[in-house]
């Protein structure tokens, strides 16, 4: 039997127990401290590899007139193919096409190049990230393929040099890394994606690798004409809580993102949707000179390129890198119209005024000034032209909280103080108001699209809600840092919180902060401990 130490003996190990669990705490907060650092370190480092200079040098020598425009199976094509082999190998990518090599034959002379990035996670480098980009264009053109004019080579820098290049600069980022992703990571480059998009169909149907490990694809095409600081993201609606993954990813770039609803067989993205894999294409969009000789290098924003690839990096190595990947969405298939984009976030009718009265600030002066009074409720209390309000609700109007907002945010049944020229102090007046209290001054749609998120369709005039700044459209995802699942629970935290509110929203893909002061009930203050 072990002997039991006696009571001061026992307190002062407590005591040396507690203080060393104390420091191993404070030691290992550290040590998780210094690796986050380390990690966002060695991920700025990835990124910085990402630059104009490069992905310029790269486009200009895709597009170079050496290359006879890339059609697919012609000479052009296949020293294009080759001149990315090369680099491919130099990348320290695996071979990922046939018979060990890096490339897959099929047609008419038509060439896929795969490379993999083989995961570090021992369970999750079973699934597979694909990254790809189609590096053939139109050759000289046709009546089917140019708008002319014909018989010139056409270079097509920003179709699809751009997006070839950028595959080059995200493959050695993630070579920068200190350790390969979770998650394996396939670079593709298709082939004849011109002429149908073959390379994509002929490798979802004939895969060099199980298509049942392909979780994810993001297509690179036409990234090169970035312009007004805005480009598009297709594919937001394939799978579930997408747009909030990119716009999270967007915070240190702060593009300024379209998320187009459409889903067209336009480009690689689509084989995959079709095998109910979700995708993502960014786009800076089509220009006049798409599809025709003059889409030259010298056209290129290539700074504009190295923004927006930094921001598919940050994607890729997010979905790479997570637990659970976003769930597919066969949805999409039917949402996939700018209408019913439009249908969904439309504005609704705005609320008809409370309170029937108009006023104005006067300066040095407490309250505010009426001006105009109509039939309504302020009419029937009484007020005219002239007074001053300068309670109402139980509360004084301040900066951050104005008459307006105590109106809204008041029940039914209220009252207000005013001064009245010729009378003797204050009066005070009851108030009968219609409709129900707005304490914010919002109204949001969900969608099982974006889960944990609100789109806004409604903000009341004159409310905190639009006082903080919020607009039809935004994105509400957190509320003073907290999640919420439902609108219930959304509702609880806008009206449970303490004020002012901190809420995080999304506006075409840039996260921000707008604080909201909410008019607090005096009825719940006084009862307050």
């Amino acid at each position: 039997m072990m002997l039991r130490p006696n009571c001061w003996t026992d307190s002062l190990a407590a005591r040396m127990v507690g203080g060393l669990l104390l420091l191993s705490g404070m030691v290992g907060s550290a040590r998780s401290e210094e690796a986050q650092g380390e990690q966002a370190r060695s991920l700025q480092s990835a990124l910085d590899s990402i630059t104009a200079a490069e992905l310029q040098k790269f486009v200009e020598t895709l597009a170079d007139d050496t290359f006879e425009g890339r059609e697919a199976g012609s000479r052009g094509g296949r020293a294009a193919g080759n001149y990315l082999l090369e680099l491919m190998e130099k990348r320290g990518l695996k071979p990922a096409g046939d018979k060990g090599g890096y490339v897959q034959e099929f047609g008419k002379g038509y060439r896929n190049l795969l490379g993999i990035v083989e995961g570090s996670d021992e369970k999750l480098k079973n699934e597979i990230i694909v990254v790809g980009a189609h590096y053939d264009h139109v050759g000289y053109g046709s009546r089917s393929n140019s708008f002319g004019p014909l018989g010139l080579i056409h270079n097509g820098a920003d179709d699809n040099a751009s997006g070839s290049s950028g595959l080059l600069e995200l493959m050695e980022a993630v070579q920068k890394l200190p350790r390969a992703p979770k998650r394996s990571i396939l670079f593709v480059y298709w082939d004849g994606e011109e002429k149908g998009l073959l390379g994509s169909r002929h490798w979802t149907s004939n895969p060099t690798l199980p298509i049942e490990r392909v979780k994810f694809c993001l297509n690179v095409d036409m990234i090169g004409r970035y312009r007004d600081t805005k480009f598009e993201v297709w594919g937001s609606r394939t799978g579930t809580g997408l747009r909030e993954l990119v716009s999270r990813n967007n915070e240190s770039t702060n593009l300024k993102i379209d998320f187009n609803w459409e889903l067209k067989e336009n480009s690689d993205h689509y084989p995959f949707f079709a095998k109910q894999v979700p995708i993502l294409m960014p786009f800076t969009g089509l220009h006049d000179d798409y599809h025709r000789p003059i889409d030259d290098a010298n056209k290129i924003n290539s700074a504009g390129m190295q923004e927006v690839l930094r921001l598919v990096f940050r994607i890729v190595n997010d979905l790479a890198e997570r637990e659970t990947l976003p769930t597919y969405r066969s949805a999409a298939r039917y949402e996939a119209t700018r209408s019913h984009e439009r249908d969904f976030e439309a504005a609704y009718t705005p609320a008809t005024p409370r309170v029937g009265a108009s006023w104005k600030l006067v300066e040095g002066e407490d309250g505010a000034r009426v001006t105009q009074i109509t039939r309504g409720a302020a009419h029937q209390a009484g007020l005219q032209v002239g007074d001053k309000i300068v309670q109402f609700w139980k509360r004084k109007p301040t900066k951050e909280v104005p008459l307006s907002a105590l109106i809204w945010g008041s029940p039914q049944q209220t009252e207000m103080v005013i001064e009245r020229e010729g009378e003797a102090g204050p009066k005070t007046l009851a108030v009968n108001l219609p409709g129900n209290p707005m304490r914010v001054g919002l109204a949001w749609k969900d969608h099982e699209a974006e889960p944990g998120v609100v789109t806004i369709v409604l903000v009341v005039p004159g409310t905190p809600g639009e006082l903080a700044g919020l607009q039809v459209k935004d994105r509400l995802l957190e509320v003073n840092g907290k999640r919420f699942a439902a609108s219930e629970e959304l509702l609880n935290l806008l009206y449970k919180e303490p004020s002012p509110l901190n809420v995080l929203i999304e506006r075409a893909g840039r996260l921000q902060i707008v604080k909201i002061h909410r008019p607090e009930d005096p009825a719940a203050a006084a009862v307050a401990p």
